[in-house]
């Protein structure tokens, strides 16, 4: 799972410090997200910050994304929209 802990943070126990590339997909409904060593998103403990991640998830507060991961492709898949759980 990742965690959506602030309007551009997002955490996962499955991150590691480094860099990260992200890509957003053009209907705004997931990330792709993968390690990478020429990646623009830098994780420090367990968090990435994305500039701009609010606008295009909606941001209601801390809660759980749905997301997966691809073996195949070492990257991780999070949904934005329609695919979250609340913390209460």
């Amino acid at each position: 799972m990742v965690e959506s802990l602030a309007e551009e943070t997002i955490y996962s126990e499955s991150f590691i410090d480094g860099k990260y590339f992200v890509h957003i997909n053009p209907s705004k409904r997931f990330i792709i997200v993968r390690k990478h060593d020429y990646g623009s998103a830098i994780c420090i403990n367990k968090r990435i910050r994305l500039d701009g991640l609010g606008t295009y998830s909606g941001f209601i507060g801390k809660c759980q994304l749905m997301a997966e991961y691809s073996a195949r492709y070492d990257k991780m898949l999070t949904y934005l929209r329609g695919g979250y759980f609340t913390f209460r």
